[in-house]
């Protein structure tokens, strides 16, 4: 049977209510209502979604087995696609993209053309991107349409946070020694500079296009 509007609500409250990533409730959604076509024409709607869950996943305690399952392994590709990437940039020719804008950064610090407080804050970029990202989901929730977070926002913590790290460390430093971070930064010579800048880049850019791409897993057992 083809799903009415109302079967289809029915469906994805109940979807809502179990799962907690979008991710396992859209392919879940799919995935029960295309099984639920050949379900028999004679027999309650929320039965037969109850019958072919509990057949099919073991019922709304397997749904969420799954999901976990789903999140562990969805999170392991990530981190290792984040690897596989990083170091990709140190094969040709990507390497020569980055000496060359590492050499032109380096020319132009160590000249004066570009000054600590330029460049300071790029070492934030990640945290608040996803940060705007979560507060805007809050947003929509509170005027009553409510949005179910990505797994990949909820993990990838180390990787997602290291801006932030950075940042603590910086206030940690200011606290303990009453110093300025950025006299730290100015202490430092431009070689080092150079290195820190570059290997932040790499990494806002790994991490943008990593978080960027759909993961999609079979979730059928």
């Amino acid at each position: 049977m083809i799903l009415t509007s109302s079967q289809k609500q029915v469906l994805g409250k109940y979807l809502n209510n179990v799962l907690v990533y979008k991710e396992t409730y859209n392919e879940m959604y799919d995935h029960i209502a295309s099984g639920l076509q050949n379900a028999p024409q004679n027999e309650r709607f929320e039965q037969s979604m109850h019958n072919y869950i509990n057949a099919e996943f073991g019922g709304t305690k397997g749904l969420k087995v799954i999901e976990k399952q789903y999140r562990t392994r969805a999170l392991s590709i990530i981190k290792r696609e984040y690897v596989e990437y990083v170091l990709s940039q140190f094969r040709l020719p990507r390497v020569l993209r980055w000496t060359a804008v590492g050499l032109a950064f380096y020319i132009c610090y160590k000249g004066g053309v570009i000054k600590d407080a330029w460049f300071f804050p790029t070492f934030f970029v990640v945290a608040p991107q996803l940060g705007f990202r979560t507060f805007t989901r809050y947003i929509r929730s509170f005027r009553g349409k409510k949005e179910k977070r990505s797994v990949k926002d909820s993990g990838f913590l180390f990787i997602r946070y290291i801006p932030v790290i950075f940042w603590l460390t910086a206030a940690l430093y200011r606290l303990v020694t009453g110093y300025n971070p950025r006299e730290w930064f100015r202490s430092l010579s431009p070689e080092v500079v150079t290195l820190l800048v570059v290997v932040h880049l790499m990494h806002v850019i790994a991490f943008s296009k990593i978080h960027g791409r759909h993961i999609r897993l079979n979730l059928a057992r």
